[in-house]
Protein backbone atom coordinates (compact mmCIF):
# COMPACT_ATOMS: atom_id res chain seq x y z
CA UNK A 1 0.00 0.00 0.00
CA UNK A 2 1.19 3.21 -1.09
CA UNK A 3 2.53 5.68 2.13
CA UNK A 4 -0.08 8.19 1.14
CA UNK A 5 -3.05 6.60 1.44
CA UNK A 6 -5.23 6.57 4.80
CA UNK A 7 -5.44 4.13 7.23
CA UNK A 8 -8.29 1.33 6.35
CA UNK A 9 -11.44 2.43 8.34
CA UNK A 10 -12.34 -0.86 9.34
CA UNK A 11 -16.27 -2.14 10.54
CA UNK A 12 -14.43 -3.92 13.88
CA UNK A 13 -13.46 -0.52 14.99
CA UNK A 14 -17.00 0.32 15.51
CA UNK A 15 -18.07 -3.45 17.35
CA UNK A 16 -19.02 -4.48 14.17
CA UNK A 17 -22.44 -2.45 14.27
CA UNK A 18 -23.45 -1.61 10.44
CA UNK A 19 -25.49 1.48 11.67
CA UNK A 20 -22.94 2.93 13.49
CA UNK A 21 -20.08 2.09 10.35
CA UNK A 22 -22.17 3.89 8.10
CA UNK A 23 -22.39 6.81 10.24
CA UNK A 24 -18.33 6.74 10.55
CA UNK A 25 -17.97 5.99 7.23
CA UNK A 26 -20.55 8.87 6.06
CA UNK A 27 -18.39 11.78 8.14
CA UNK A 28 -15.29 10.56 6.14
CA UNK A 29 -16.98 10.91 3.05
CA UNK A 30 -18.77 14.11 4.42
CA UNK A 31 -15.65 15.81 5.47
CA UNK A 32 -13.47 14.76 2.39
CA UNK A 33 -15.90 15.55 -0.48
CA UNK A 34 -18.60 18.40 0.87
CA UNK A 35 -16.69 20.17 3.29
CA UNK A 36 -13.38 20.02 2.04
CA UNK A 37 -13.91 19.13 -1.34
CA UNK A 38 -10.93 17.75 -3.54
CA UNK A 39 -9.18 18.90 -6.42
CA UNK A 40 -8.05 17.21 -9.40
CA UNK A 41 -5.18 19.12 -11.64
CA UNK A 42 -6.41 22.50 -9.89
CA UNK A 43 -10.23 22.04 -10.53
CA UNK A 44 -12.69 20.95 -7.58
CA UNK A 45 -14.18 17.73 -7.60
CA UNK A 46 -18.10 17.94 -7.31
CA UNK A 47 -20.48 15.43 -6.49
CA UNK A 48 -23.72 13.72 -7.36
CA UNK A 49 -25.76 14.50 -4.71
CA UNK A 50 -29.30 13.56 -6.08
CA UNK A 51 -31.17 11.39 -5.38
CA UNK A 52 -30.71 11.42 -1.61
CA UNK A 53 -30.93 7.68 0.06
CA UNK A 54 -31.67 7.85 3.54
CA UNK A 55 -30.16 11.28 3.01
CA UNK A 56 -26.94 10.66 1.88
CA UNK A 57 -25.81 11.57 -1.65
CA UNK A 58 -25.61 9.31 -4.39
CA UNK A 59 -21.89 9.37 -4.59
CA UNK A 60 -21.67 8.41 -1.18
CA UNK A 61 -23.48 5.01 -2.06
CA UNK A 62 -21.79 4.60 -5.31
CA UNK A 63 -18.30 5.23 -3.44
CA UNK A 64 -19.27 2.20 -0.61
CA UNK A 65 -21.41 -0.03 -2.70
CA UNK A 66 -20.99 -2.33 -6.15
CA UNK A 67 -22.70 -3.90 -8.77
CA UNK A 68 -23.61 -2.87 -12.30
CA UNK A 69 -27.14 -1.17 -11.88
CA UNK A 70 -27.44 1.90 -9.55
CA UNK A 71 -30.45 0.87 -7.76
CA UNK A 72 -29.22 -2.83 -7.47
CA UNK A 73 -26.06 -2.04 -5.65
CA UNK A 74 -24.73 -3.55 -2.51
CA UNK A 75 -22.37 -2.42 0.26
CA UNK A 76 -18.55 -3.49 -0.23
CA UNK A 77 -16.98 -3.39 2.68
CA UNK A 78 -13.58 -3.81 0.93
CA UNK A 79 -15.10 -0.66 -0.55
CA UNK A 80 -16.32 0.52 2.45
CA UNK A 81 -12.89 0.37 4.33
CA UNK A 82 -11.36 2.32 1.36
CA UNK A 83 -13.30 4.72 2.32
CA UNK A 84 -10.73 7.72 2.99
CA UNK A 85 -9.05 6.46 -0.67
CA UNK A 86 -10.69 8.76 -2.90
CA UNK A 87 -9.51 11.92 -2.10
CA UNK A 88 -5.86 11.20 -1.51
CA UNK A 89 -6.07 9.34 -5.16
CA UNK A 90 -7.71 11.86 -6.81
CA UNK A 91 -5.12 14.41 -4.75
CA UNK A 92 -2.23 12.55 -5.70
CA UNK A 93 -2.80 10.91 -9.26
CA UNK A 94 -0.41 12.88 -10.78
CA UNK A 95 2.66 11.90 -8.60
CA UNK A 96 1.81 8.52 -7.77
CA UNK A 97 2.12 6.54 -10.95
CA UNK A 98 -1.66 6.06 -10.92
CA UNK A 99 -3.41 5.46 -14.76
CA UNK A 100 -5.90 8.17 -15.63
CA UNK A 101 -7.82 8.92 -18.74
CA UNK A 102 -9.25 12.21 -19.77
Amino acid sequence: MAKWLPGLVLMSDCGNNWNRYLDVLYSFYYQDFVMDKPHYYGKKVAVKKHPLIDIREATFWHIIQEGKKEEERIPDLRRCERIRWPKAIIENCEKCGIKIWE
